[in-house]
């Protein structure tokens, strides 16, 4: 049986819902809808909605170092997670450390068997290979797709 998808694209209703009703969530968020601080408040969220089963998360924002580092630290939390595609646009990670934490809460989520990971813009050759090494470590993945 399929669960529901909830689609939201505006921050505000995100923020203001019921966490844990957030299931399968799907977030399509963009610069023209998030502020400064958004997304420190975006991943607060996130890491209360530890129940989540999938989660499909679009930005297309500039996303620097530190914003990353908090948005991909909640990953870890979610042990229950099945499948999670992440879709990140003009992406800034300059720091090896952000590509570190977010292979990181990756590998945790130890129910995952659907990745999907696009970058359209901000990764270097090493941050890409490390990326990459970390999710082929990831045995329960049954689909592995990635656009870095």
């Amino acid at each position: 049986m399929e669960l529901q998808k909830q689609s939201i694209s505006y921050l505000k209703d995100f923020l203001n819902s019921e966490t844990s009703c957030h299931i399968n969530l799907e977030l399509l968020l963009s610069d023209k809808n998030l502020n400064d601080g958004d997304l420190q408040s975006l991943s607060s969220i996130l890491e209360k909605c530890n129940n989540r089963l999938a989660l499909s998360l679009q930005l297309r924002c500039r996303v620097d170092d530190q914003d990353s580092q908090n948005m991909y630290s909640f990953l870890a939390k979610y042990t229950n997670l099945q499948t999670i595609k992440l879709y990140l646009e003009s992406n800034k990670m300059d720091a090896q450390e952000s590509v570190s934490i977010l292979g990181s809460g990756l590998y945790k989520c130890i129910r995952l068997q659907s990745l999907e990971l696009y970058f359209y813009y901000g990764l270097n050759q090493s941050q890409k290979d490390k990326l990459r090494a970390k999710i082929f470590q990831m045995k329960r993945l049954v689909k592995k797709q990635f656009y870095l």
